[in-house]
Protein backbone atom coordinates (compact mmCIF):
# COMPACT_ATOMS: atom_id res chain seq x y z
CA UNK A 1 0.00 0.00 0.00
CA UNK A 2 3.14 2.14 0.41
CA UNK A 3 2.82 2.83 -3.02
CA UNK A 4 -0.44 4.53 -3.48
CA UNK A 5 0.82 7.25 -0.26
CA UNK A 6 4.16 7.89 -2.55
CA UNK A 7 2.41 8.86 -5.16
CA UNK A 8 -0.50 10.94 -3.51
CA UNK A 9 2.39 12.81 -2.06
CA UNK A 10 4.36 13.07 -5.55
CA UNK A 11 1.05 14.30 -7.64
CA UNK A 12 0.48 16.87 -4.96
CA UNK A 13 3.79 18.65 -4.93
CA UNK A 14 4.01 18.52 -8.73
CA UNK A 15 1.08 20.49 -8.96
CA UNK A 16 2.09 22.61 -5.75
CA UNK A 17 5.37 23.68 -7.82
CA UNK A 18 3.44 23.71 -11.05
CA UNK A 19 0.55 26.03 -9.96
CA UNK A 20 2.89 28.50 -7.70
CA UNK A 21 4.41 29.44 -10.98
CA UNK A 22 6.65 32.00 -10.26
CA UNK A 23 6.52 31.57 -6.89
CA UNK A 24 9.45 29.22 -6.61
CA UNK A 25 9.28 25.86 -4.05
CA UNK A 26 12.39 23.61 -3.92
CA UNK A 27 13.22 21.04 -4.13
CA UNK A 28 11.71 18.78 -6.98
CA UNK A 29 11.53 15.08 -4.89
CA UNK A 30 11.70 16.56 -1.35
CA UNK A 31 10.19 13.41 0.40
CA UNK A 32 11.52 10.13 1.47
CA UNK A 33 9.09 7.20 2.70
CA UNK A 34 9.67 4.12 4.82
CA UNK A 35 7.21 1.36 5.90
CA UNK A 36 6.69 0.07 9.89
CA UNK A 37 4.47 -2.58 9.91
CA UNK A 38 0.96 -1.47 8.97
CA UNK A 39 2.49 2.39 8.74
CA UNK A 40 3.93 4.43 5.51
CA UNK A 41 6.04 7.05 7.37
CA UNK A 42 6.80 10.33 4.95
CA UNK A 43 9.63 12.55 5.94
CA UNK A 44 11.27 15.23 4.17
CA UNK A 45 14.78 14.54 2.92
CA UNK A 46 15.37 17.63 2.12
CA UNK A 47 13.83 20.91 3.00
CA UNK A 48 11.04 22.59 1.40
CA UNK A 49 12.38 25.80 0.64
CA UNK A 50 10.59 28.78 -0.35
CA UNK A 51 12.60 31.46 -2.43
CA UNK A 52 11.48 34.75 -2.11
CA UNK A 53 7.60 34.73 -1.14
CA UNK A 54 5.29 37.77 -0.37
CA UNK A 55 6.04 39.13 3.12
CA UNK A 56 2.25 39.09 3.40
CA UNK A 57 -0.05 38.55 0.81
CA UNK A 58 -1.96 41.13 -1.32
CA UNK A 59 -5.45 41.80 -1.50
CA UNK A 60 -6.31 41.49 -4.87
CA UNK A 61 -4.12 41.02 -8.44
CA UNK A 62 -4.03 44.26 -8.94
CA UNK A 63 -2.54 45.64 -5.77
CA UNK A 64 0.48 46.74 -6.05
CA UNK A 65 1.43 46.73 -2.11
CA UNK A 66 3.08 44.02 -1.79
CA UNK A 67 4.36 43.80 2.25
CA UNK A 68 5.76 46.56 2.25
CA UNK A 69 7.86 45.20 -1.37
CA UNK A 70 9.14 43.03 1.46
CA UNK A 71 10.60 39.52 0.56
CA UNK A 72 11.13 36.39 2.98
CA UNK A 73 12.10 32.62 2.74
CA UNK A 74 10.32 29.65 3.82
CA UNK A 75 11.74 26.44 5.39
CA UNK A 76 9.88 23.72 6.41
CA UNK A 77 10.45 20.43 7.92
CA UNK A 78 7.41 17.61 7.72
CA UNK A 79 7.37 14.27 9.33
CA UNK A 80 3.92 12.58 8.90
CA UNK A 81 3.05 9.21 9.58
CA UNK A 82 -0.05 7.37 7.47
CA UNK A 83 -2.52 4.40 8.39
CA UNK A 84 -5.42 2.69 6.29
CA UNK A 85 -9.23 2.74 7.75
CA UNK A 86 -10.86 -0.56 6.66
CA UNK A 87 -11.82 0.57 3.45
CA UNK A 88 -7.83 0.75 2.31
CA UNK A 89 -8.25 4.74 2.61
CA UNK A 90 -4.91 6.28 3.26
CA UNK A 91 -5.10 8.18 6.57
CA UNK A 92 -3.11 10.47 8.85
CA UNK A 93 -1.75 9.01 11.92
CA UNK A 94 0.52 11.48 13.00
CA UNK A 95 1.91 14.82 11.57
CA UNK A 96 4.28 17.03 12.51
CA UNK A 97 5.49 20.45 10.53
CA UNK A 98 8.34 22.82 10.84
CA UNK A 99 8.06 25.90 9.42
CA UNK A 100 11.03 28.79 9.82
CA UNK A 101 10.25 32.58 7.94
CA UNK A 102 13.52 34.22 7.52
CA UNK A 103 14.71 37.63 6.08
CA UNK A 104 17.89 37.37 3.04
CA UNK A 105 20.46 39.33 3.37
CA UNK A 106 21.63 39.25 -0.45
CA UNK A 107 24.71 41.70 0.04
CA UNK A 108 25.71 39.87 3.37
CA UNK A 109 24.70 36.41 2.10
CA UNK A 110 23.13 36.34 5.42
CA UNK A 111 19.65 34.75 6.24
CA UNK A 112 18.06 36.20 9.89
CA UNK A 113 15.46 34.02 11.79
CA UNK A 114 11.98 35.57 12.18
CA UNK A 115 9.80 33.41 13.10
CA UNK A 116 9.10 29.59 13.97
CA UNK A 117 6.28 27.38 14.21
CA UNK A 118 5.62 23.95 14.64
CA UNK A 119 2.27 22.05 13.71
CA UNK A 120 1.29 19.14 15.59
CA UNK A 121 -1.23 16.38 15.03
CA UNK A 122 -0.28 13.88 17.50
CA UNK A 123 -2.92 11.11 17.11
CA UNK A 124 -4.92 11.76 20.30
CA UNK A 125 -6.16 13.95 22.58
CA UNK A 126 -7.52 15.26 26.10
CA UNK A 127 -7.97 18.32 28.02
CA UNK A 128 -4.57 19.44 27.88
CA UNK A 129 -3.78 18.29 24.29
CA UNK A 130 -5.77 19.22 21.24
CA UNK A 131 -6.06 16.77 18.75
CA UNK A 132 -4.74 19.88 16.57
CA UNK A 133 -2.48 22.50 18.03
CA UNK A 134 0.39 24.48 16.98
CA UNK A 135 3.61 25.56 19.12
CA UNK A 136 5.19 29.02 18.66
CA UNK A 137 9.40 28.31 19.71
CA UNK A 138 12.76 29.27 18.58
CA UNK A 139 13.86 26.08 16.77
CA UNK A 140 15.63 26.79 13.49
CA UNK A 141 15.81 23.73 11.57
CA UNK A 142 17.98 25.01 8.83
CA UNK A 143 22.40 25.04 9.66
CA UNK A 144 24.82 24.95 7.92
CA UNK A 145 24.55 21.01 7.18
CA UNK A 146 21.29 20.72 5.92
CA UNK A 147 20.89 24.18 3.47
CA UNK A 148 18.90 23.84 0.74
CA UNK A 149 21.73 24.18 -2.25
CA UNK A 150 20.37 27.22 -3.53
CA UNK A 151 21.52 28.86 -0.11
CA UNK A 152 25.01 27.18 0.04
CA UNK A 153 27.45 30.37 0.72
CA UNK A 154 24.67 32.18 2.95
CA UNK A 155 24.78 32.16 6.49
CA UNK A 156 22.75 31.80 8.79
CA UNK A 157 22.62 34.70 12.07
CA UNK A 158 22.03 33.81 15.55
CA UNK A 159 18.06 33.94 16.48
CA UNK A 160 16.59 37.30 17.88
CA UNK A 161 13.18 35.81 18.44
CA UNK A 162 13.12 36.51 21.64
CA UNK A 163 11.50 34.09 24.81
CA UNK A 164 9.08 31.63 23.71
CA UNK A 165 6.55 29.64 25.38
CA UNK A 166 7.10 26.42 23.47
CA UNK A 167 5.16 24.34 25.69
CA UNK A 168 1.78 26.19 24.85
CA UNK A 169 -0.08 24.37 22.64
CA UNK A 170 -2.29 26.78 19.97
CA UNK A 171 -5.71 24.42 19.30
CA UNK A 172 -6.07 24.81 14.81
CA UNK A 173 -7.55 23.60 12.34
CA UNK A 174 -6.60 20.28 10.37
CA UNK A 175 -3.29 21.62 10.07
CA UNK A 176 -1.01 19.01 8.12
CA UNK A 177 1.79 19.20 5.58
CA UNK A 178 -0.87 19.87 2.74
CA UNK A 179 -3.07 22.25 5.12
CA UNK A 180 0.53 24.39 6.06
CA UNK A 181 1.47 24.56 2.47
CA UNK A 182 -1.96 25.59 1.00
CA UNK A 183 -2.09 27.98 4.20
CA UNK A 184 1.25 29.36 2.53
CA UNK A 185 0.01 29.87 -0.09
CA UNK A 186 -2.86 31.83 1.17
CA UNK A 187 -0.56 34.49 3.30
CA UNK A 188 2.44 34.57 1.01
CA UNK A 189 1.56 34.91 -2.54
CA UNK A 190 -1.49 36.09 -4.81
CA UNK A 191 -5.22 35.18 -4.34
CA UNK A 192 -5.45 33.54 -7.75
CA UNK A 193 -2.16 30.79 -6.77
CA UNK A 194 -4.39 29.28 -3.71
CA UNK A 195 -7.45 29.72 -6.00
CA UNK A 196 -5.98 27.75 -8.41
CA UNK A 197 -4.45 25.01 -5.58
CA UNK A 198 -7.76 24.40 -4.25
CA UNK A 199 -9.26 23.10 -7.93
CA UNK A 200 -6.67 20.06 -8.23
CA UNK A 201 -7.40 17.04 -7.29
CA UNK A 202 -4.15 16.10 -5.89
CA UNK A 203 -5.59 18.34 -3.01
CA UNK A 204 -8.83 16.67 -2.54
CA UNK A 205 -7.48 13.12 -2.92
CA UNK A 206 -4.99 13.66 -0.18
CA UNK A 207 -4.95 11.61 3.16
CA UNK A 208 -6.89 12.92 5.66
CA UNK A 209 -7.07 12.32 9.76
CA UNK A 210 -9.81 9.85 10.80
CA UNK A 211 -13.65 11.35 10.81
CA UNK A 212 -14.39 9.72 13.68
CA UNK A 213 -11.54 10.79 16.13
CA UNK A 214 -12.61 14.29 15.03
CA UNK A 215 -16.18 13.75 15.50
CA UNK A 216 -14.89 12.66 18.98
CA UNK A 217 -12.86 15.58 19.77
CA UNK A 218 -15.56 17.62 18.80
CA UNK A 219 -18.14 15.86 21.13
CA UNK A 220 -16.09 16.16 23.98
CA UNK A 221 -17.39 15.55 27.43
CA UNK A 222 -17.31 16.55 30.91
CA UNK A 223 -13.52 16.04 31.53
CA UNK A 224 -12.53 17.46 27.60
CA UNK A 225 -12.64 21.06 25.78
CA UNK A 226 -14.78 20.89 23.02
CA UNK A 227 -13.29 21.05 19.89
CA UNK A 228 -15.60 22.65 17.12
CA UNK A 229 -14.25 25.79 16.63
CA UNK A 230 -10.70 24.17 15.74
CA UNK A 231 -11.94 22.67 12.57
CA UNK A 232 -13.43 24.54 9.40
CA UNK A 233 -17.25 24.31 8.95
CA UNK A 234 -17.93 22.58 6.41
CA UNK A 235 -14.62 20.10 6.81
Amino acid sequence: MSHIVEQKYSNFWISFRHKCGSFMAFPQTPFEFSTEGEFVVVSTKKLIYMKDWYYKGVVGESSNSVGGNKLIDILIDAFEVIGFDSSKIPVIKLSTVKVNYFSKNERAKTLLPLESIRYDHAGEWDSRHPYFHAHVSDEVICNNSNKPEQLRGYTILDSNMGRRYECVRIPTPQMNLVSVLLSLAADNTRPRILKNLIKIPAVTDFPKTSMLKIFESIKGDECSFRSKHWYPENY
